[in-house]
C-alpha cells in the first residue's frame, strides 16, 4: 500500500498524468487544505504542486479498503496533515479520497460567526432536524450512527461515544492535531454537563463500499459550553465489524477563500 502511495506522488512531481490518471478513481473526491473540493478532472488538468517531503504515519486495510494518514511540509514551511481512502481495483490500489488540514491554521472557534447556508442532501440542517434522504438501508444506518456519535459528544456520553468508535480510530482535527480513541474521549468526557451545543450540517453525502463507508459534510455551530466554531468540512470513515458500524477515521479542515 506505501508503494502505491509513492507511485503516485512520484508521477506528481514528474507530472507524469497518465501515470496518475491509472492511480485515481473516477470517482476521486480530493479536499484541499482551504475545505474546497476538487474532482479527477480538475485534478489532472491543473500542473501539480506536490510537498518535497511527505511521511505515512499510518496504514490499515479492511478487505479492499485502506485508509492512509500522514503529514507533509512545504518548501515555504506550511504544514498539512492528511486522510486518505484507498481502493484496490482489481489488484491495483486507487486513491479514491484525499483531504488535508494545516497544522496549527484553526481560527479560534467563535471568530467567524457567519452562519454559511450550505445545501446538501437535505439543505440546511439541524442534528436535531429530518434526517437527509438515502437510497439504501445501509447508508440510513451509517447516517444513524454518525448521528448518534454527534449527540453523544454533545452530552458527554463516553460509553456511547466508545461503543459507535473502533479500537485504533484516529480523528485529525481541524487544527491538524492528531489524537487516538482514549485521547479524545477525554474530550467527550469534559462535555457532561455543559451548556447545550449545537452541530448543524450539510453537503452529506456517503459512499459505500463493502463493509467501509466515507460520510462528507460541513458542519458548524457551538461547542458545549457555547463557543462558536466556524464552517468546517470533514470526512469520515466508517467500518462495520459484527454488524456494527463503528467511526474508524475523521479530519476535520477549516473552509477558506483560498484556492
Amino acid at each position: 500500500m506505501k508503494a502505491a502511495h509513492e507511485q503516485l506522488l512520484d508521477a506528481a512531481r514528474k507530472d507524469d498524468k497518465a501515470t496518475a490518471s491509472q492511480m485515481m478513481a473516477d470517482e476521486l473526491s480530493w479536499v484541499h487544505a482551504s475545505g474546497r473540493v476538487a474532482g479527477k478532472e480538475e485534478l489532472l488538468g491543473a500542473r501539480p504542486t506536490p510537498p518535497p517531503h511527505v511521511e505515512v504515519e499510518e496504514v490499515r486495510t479492511f478487505d479492499k479498503t485502506a485508509i492512509v494518514t500522514g503529514s507533509s511540509r512545504f518548501e515555504d514551511g506550511r504544514q498539512q496533515r492528511f486522510l486518505q481512502q484507498w481502493i484496490n481495483d482489481e489488484g491495483q490500489w486507487k486513491l479514491l479520497a484525499h483531504q488535508g488540514t494545516p497544522i496549527g491554521g484553526m481560527p479560534a472557534a467563535g471568530r467567524a460567526r457567519a452562519t454559511p447556508s450550505a445545501e446538501g442532501t437535505a439543505g440546511r440542517a439541524t442534528m436535531k432536524g429530518a434526517a437527509p434522504a438515502f437510497s439504501s438501508d445501509e447508508a440510513r444506518a451509517v447516517w444513524k450512527v454518525d448521528t448518534q456519535l454527534r449527540d453523544a459528544f454533545l452530552t458527554g456520553d463516553v460509553a456511547a461515544y466508545e461503543k459507535l468508535t473502533s479500537d485504533n480510530f484516529v480523528r485529525i482535527g481541524p487544527g491538524g492535531e492528531r489524537q487516538d480513541r482514549g485521547e479524545f474521549l477525554q474530550t467527550v468526557k469534559r462535555n457532561a454537563g455543559q451548556s447545550a451545543g449545537r452541530i448543524e450540517v450539510g453537503e452529506v453525502s456517503i459512499d459505500l463500499s463493502g463493509d467501509v463507508a466515507r460520510v462528507m459534510m460541513t458542519t458548524w455551530g457551538a461547542m458545549p459550553g457555547g463557543e462558536e466554531f466556524a464552517p468546517l468540512r470533514l470526512t469520515k470513515v466508517l467500518v462495520k465489524r459484527a454488524g456494527q458500524w463503528q467511526q474508524a477515521a475523521v479530519i476535520f479542515t477549516p473552509m477558506t477563500k483560498q484556492p
